[in-house]
């Protein structure tokens, strides 16, 4: 896809979201998603295997 067909559908979610929740709900909204990106950035560069994880974690608890 191209950069504009990207960036409409960002505006689009933007403007559906300011309308529907209030302009500071839509930043907290727009501030945790960037929080999320980063840390799955920072975890996809370290090559976090999130399914090994997940085995690990559901394996303790029914345990």
């Amino acid at each position: 896809m191209k950069p504009t067909i990207y960036l409409s559908l960002l505006g689009l979610i933007i403007g559906t979201t300011w309308m529907a929740f209030g302009f500071l709900q839509m930043i907290f909204i727009v501030l945790l998603t960037l929080v999320g990106t980063v840390i799955g950035y920072w975890l996809e560069s370290k090559q976090f295997d999130f399914k090994q994880f997940l085995r690990q974690l559901v394996t303790k608890v029914t345990e």
